[in-house]
């Protein structure tokens, strides 16, 4: 148990990092209008990603490893929910989409 706690260090550290990447991406507001912001954010927010991935094999035995990154990817997700997509018009035509489907109609035919 004494051994499994430094090792423990570094999965959370690097969750909390890239947790951290994730909110300064969510309070950044409009993406397009800061694409250099955002484009080192998503880059370090990737580093650390990278970083975690080469490491996993040491990481695979630690207790609640599982737990770690499921709870790392709902905060990340969760920090940049409330955010407009800003770098895509695509969410926009899905859900366009989406109604005119449960209207009984075929998208495409529009």
């Amino acid at each position: 148990m004494r051994r499994a706690r430094p090792r423990l260090v570094e999965p959370l550290g690097l969750g909390l990092l890239l947790t951290g990447l994730f909110v300064a991406l969510g309070l950044a507001g409009d993406w397009r209008a800061r694409l250099g912001g955002f484009q080192v954010l998503w880059l370090a927010a990737f580093a650390a990603y990278g970083v975690s991935v080469a490491c996993r094999v040491r990481w695979r035995a630690l207790p609640g490893a599982g737990a770690l990154v499921l709870g790392v990817g709902l905060l990340a997700r969760a920090a940049v929910l409330p955010v407009t997509p800003t770098q895509s018009d695509d969410v926009w035509r899905y859900l366009w989409e989406g109604r005119v489907l449960a209207g009984g109609e075929d998208p495409y035919r529009h």
